[in-house]
């Protein structure tokens, strides 16, 4: 994150991490003098990861994403990271008629750094904070197959 003129930095975010819930998503913002420097979220997506990559991820063709070892697939771009993976929990309530059991298992996850400078130590940075965040995702989520 770059420096401070404030040193003040304030949090929000979401008190626990639980995507299966009262809510299907979570996160967390750092702000450093009133703008947002951190993020970090997760998503249970209403669809498989295939769709998520040809309708979410392909958007961000523009900011370079590579492929990270990280959930099933993985990407670290400028400015960010992404992942999903399938959390099997068995003791989940049956799905709404009009949602598949299979898109209900996929977790997406986001990390954000947008005014980090474009480096490949901040994308090093991010592909390894990526990786930590599924293993702390599938710990927290209480995921079967994690």
């Amino acid at each position: 994150m770059p420096k401070a003129e404030d040193p003040n930095a304030e949090i929000k975010g979401d008190a626990v991490f639980d995507l299966y819930g009262r809510f299907k998503s979570a996160g967390c913002q750092i702000d450093v003098d009133g703008e947002s420097r951190f993020a970090a979220w997760g998503d249970r997506s209403w669809s498989d990861g295939g769709d998520l990559e040809k309708h979410v991820w392909s958007s961000l063709t523009p900011l370079e994403p590579t492929p990270i070892a990280a959930g099933e697939k993985g990407i670290v771009y400028r400015g960010g990271a992404r992942a999903y993976f399938r959390c099997e929990r068995p003791d989940l309530p049956p799905s709404p008629r009009n949602v598949s059991p299979a898109e209900v298992k996929i977790v997406e996850l986001g990390l954000s750094a947008n005014s980090a400078p474009r480096t490949q130590h901040v994308k090093d940075v991010l592909t390894t904070l990526m990786q930590q965040y599924v293993q702390f995702a599938k710990r927290e989520l209480k995921c079967r197959n994690g």
